[in-house]
């Protein structure tokens, strides 16, 4: 496991100690003041075993899917180069996934035109090894394609809905009334377990307790009254603004979704919030290992000797922007939907482990602390104002 340098160690301190030397305790609040993406508020996890591999010269939109790494495994390896990445680097860290995030303008169809560096023959090499031997990946945005380029997805499946932006100018302008967002609910079926087209009671949304025992940040979803809860919002304004997105979509339609799930060995898990639950339209699959049997007749993409057991989620879904993280009013769903996807790949939500940084709080010794500021975005550490902090069940207004 990765140990804190000294320096580290004097830089984790500082970060979550020295806030508190300057805050006055103010009244306890309720948890309807705070918006965490409902149901369990937000924390991140004591973990080590997940890593981001990054690109040499990242946009704008992959430095914000690193910061939302960050935020959800703030003790989890720094980001590592394509040429740094090994599996033996992973048995060594201990890493049980890695995530992928490739967006940005310019690139035209093909895994072959990604970034230099994720297309070279070694780093494919290496991922494939990876993968094949056990290693969970997360392939988002334009990543997604990297499945074909290791050869976990056969070519003629390729993403074939792609909106790439290849000019560099395509842009969408998102209002309060028409959020970007997500649905699990496929085909008219909220979920009934492997074989079905309705998998909204799947981790990656959190709402699956008795399937998933353990801790899953919960979302929000668009409408309170859906049971269970299916539809979520995941990029738009606030009321009265407008907010600004690539269309970057890379992911699939399927003419026939038995023969796509059963030829990738895959089940889909979500598509875009306005499709009407129609399962052709697939934005968000998980490619389940060789020795996964819940497909009846599914392909085989190792061999007999050596099975492919890696299990990768790939979203190309446009809406899984982390850019306008400060903008987006619908954030803590983007971040808590990231958060369980690479939670349940590692299955750390199995040790339901809290961040294992903590404060040491006026009213609770040595418990771990998240902070909000008052429109209830959750922030890294507090600066200047009024922010709520929560320590266990104890919600406080603190004032610095």
């Amino acid at each position: 496991m990765r140990k804190l340098t000294a320096r580290s160690f004097i830089r984790h301190t500082l970060l979550y100690a020295i806030p508190f030397m300057w805050a006055l305790v103010a009244a306890e609040v309720s948890a309807d003041e705070i918006h965490s993406g409902g149901g369990e508020v937000f924390r991140p996890l004591g973990t080590t075993s997940v890593a981001f591999i990054r690109p040499d010269s990242p946009s704008a939109d992959e430095e914000g899917a690193y910061a939302t790494f960050r935020e959800c495994y703030p003790q989890a390896p720094d980001a590592l180069t394509c040429a740094e990445f090994s599996p033996q680097w992973c048995d060594e860290n201990e890493i049980k996934a890695v995530w992928i995030h490739i967006n940005r303008a310019g690139v035209a169809k093909g895994w072959e035109n990604l970034p230099q560096e994720f297309i070279d023959s070694e780093f494919l090499a290496k991922l494939k090894a990876y993968s094949v031997s056990g290693g969970k990946m997360y392939l988002s945005g334009l990543a997604t394609q990297l499945l074909v380029a290791v050869g976990r997805q056969p070519e003629t499946y390729a993403p074939n809905i792609y909106f790439g932006d290849t000019s560099g100018s395509a842009v969408a302008r998102l209002n309060a009334a028409d959020p970007w967002g997500v649905t699990g609910k496929l085909s008219d079926a909220d979920h009934d377990g492997a074989g079905s087209f309705g998998h909204a009671m799947h981790a990656i949304y959190g709402q699956t307790a008795d399937n998933y025992p353990g801790y899953f940040a919960a979302l929000t979803p668009a409408d309170p009254k859906q049971n269970p809860p299916h539809l979520f919002s995941v990029l738009g304004p606030a009321e009265g603004e407008t907010l600004d997105a690539t269309d970057n979509n890379c992911m699939w339609q399927a003419t026939d979704k038995n023969g796509f799930r059963r030829d990738n060995n895959a089940q889909v898990l979500g598509t875009w919030g306005q499709c009407a639950h129609d399962a052709l339209e697939c934005g968000i699959v998980e490619f389940v290992p060789d020795t996964d049997n819940g497909i009846a007749g599914h392909a085989r993409f190792g061999t007999d000797t050596e099975p492919w057991l890696g299990n990768t989620i790939a979203n190309g879904m446009a809406c899984f922007q982390y850019a306008n993280r400060e903008s987006n009013i619908h954030y803590a769903n983007l971040r808590n939907m990231t958060f369980n996807t690479i939670n349940y790949l590692t299955e750390e939500y199995k040790e339901h482990v809290p961040s294992s940084v903590t404060e040491a709080s006026p009213n609770q010794s040595a418990s771990p602390a998240i902070w909000y500021d008052m429109m209830g975005i959750r922030v890294p550490y507090p600066v200047k104002g009024l922010y709520i902090m929560v320590s266990g069940d104890k919600r406080t207004k603190v004032m610095f």
